[in-house]
């Protein structure tokens, strides 16, 4: 009896630690102040304009690039520890082409020449995930 309460016990002890979070969620993190959750944050506003450009009533008329997507790729190619390696020139194409896209929508180009740009950063970005 007393040996079934110590391994109940110990049981629920190793539950709610295992709860408290710690383990992986380093790397499932939306925090920008660490690379893997500025990575995340790019990733899941380059998922999103995708989304965006590629919706059937998609014309062009809004600004495909949200603020979210500028401040999370700052923050990660700022991050000490991508700064020097060869993440932060991965950054800084990505937010050469976050800019080149702004201009394809400032200068009225076609949706197709939007979306193409909306792939290309969504394949710039699925070749970085590898390298974290």
């Amino acid at each position: 009896m007393i040996n079934g309460l110590r391994m109940t016990g110990f049981l629920w002890t190793a539950l709610l630690l295992a709860g408290c979070g710690g383990w992986g969620e380093a790397r499932t993190t939306m925090d920008t102040r660490t690379y893997y959750g500025a990575f995340n944050m790019i990733k899941a506003e380059v998922e999103n304009l995708g989304v965006q450009v590629n919706f059937d009533t998609y014309r062009g008329q809004d600004n495909p690039i949200e603020d979210q997507l500028g401040a999370a790729i700052h923050a990660f190619k700022t991050n000490e520890e991508v700064v020097g390696t060869p993440l932060e020139a991965e950054a800084q194409k990505l937010a050469d082409q976050e800019q080149k896209i702004v201009e394809l929508w400032e200068s009225g180009a076609s949706v197709e020449d939007i979306r193409a740009a909306a792939k290309e950063m969504q394949d710039m970005v699925d070749q970085i995930e590898p390298m974290l």
